[in-house]
């Protein structure tokens, strides 16, 4: 959205980037912003002269220079120094890829992903699912609007995309799911985000009670891989983690 500031801009097009992913082109950006052409190709240009862009041939991407402001964020924040041991843990029970996300205004952010060589084809999927109002099909996201539901509307009353042959995409259905959510206290999702992949999640609270982030399990469905099974495992790690992230010297106040 074009706020015709010349942050709101800049932020506007680095967030189209990351959501077209890696399909930015000139065209593209100036769609999905509403900003005149010629203003995106020369903030795009300067951007990617400054390393927070990359340019190729298919448009532009992500740069380096974002991957060193995440990491450095990740440290000030705590969240991550905080979530590493658990995340390791449940890696080494489990041998499958583990997701640590933050909840960022109205969108998710994956801070952290554990894995094994044998997940390499896990390496390039988005497994947080981007906007919060776009994630009710996966279980970090439903995690996140069961204790959300100013989000929850606004995604429950928008058209719900079927990203695979077991996406749920009725609105009264996903409502039960989340209020179970609050209930259980994790989210199980089979195949509706990823055909043959799984999660089982769990929310992070700050300690106002309000969800701050989230934890998960993805796996391929199989017999060994059980996603309910580990649901204690992925709650007991969640709790771990906001205790832990509660006394860094990183947390925000307020959270």
């Amino acid at each position: 959205m074009d706020d015709h500031t010349v942050a709101g801009r800049v932020l506007a097009i680095i967030d189209a980037t990351a959501e077209l992913d890696g399909r930015a082109s000139l065209a593209a950006l100036t769609e999905s912003t509403g900003i005149p052409k010629p203003t995106v190709r020369r903030v795009a240009n300067d951007l990617a002269a400054r390393g927070v862009l990359q340019r190729g041939p298919g448009g532009y991407r992500l740069g380096a220079k974002l991957i060193d402001l995440g990491s450095t964020a990740a440290v000030h924040h705590g969240m991550r120094d905080a979530a590493m041991p658990y995340l390791q843990e449940l890696f080494a029970r489990t041998g499958e890829v583990i997701v640590l996300a933050l909840l960022c205004g109205d969108g998710l952010v994956e801070l952290e992903r554990v894995r094994g060589h044998n997940r390499d084809a896990m390496a390039q999927r988005q497994l947080v699912g981007g906007p919060v109002t776009g994630a009710v099909s996966s279980a970090m996201g439903r995690c996140l609007l069961a204790h959300r539901p100013d989000l929850a509307d606004a995604a429950l009353h928008a058209p719900i995309p079927r990203l695979t042959a077991y996406t749920v995409t009725d609105a009264r259905r996903l409502r039960d799911e989340l209020s179970s959510v609050l209930d259980q206290g994790f989210a199980v999702e089979h195949e509706q985000t990823l055909l043959g992949w799984c999660c089982v999640a769990a929310p992070i609270l700050g300690g106002n009670g309000k969800v701050v982030g989230g934890v998960g399990i993805v796996g391929r469905r199989s017999a060994r891989y059980s996603p309910n099974r580990l649901a204690g495992a992925v709650v007991s790690s969640a709790t771990g983690i906001a205790a832990d992230w509660a006394s860094h010297p990183g947390r925000r106040a307020g959270d």
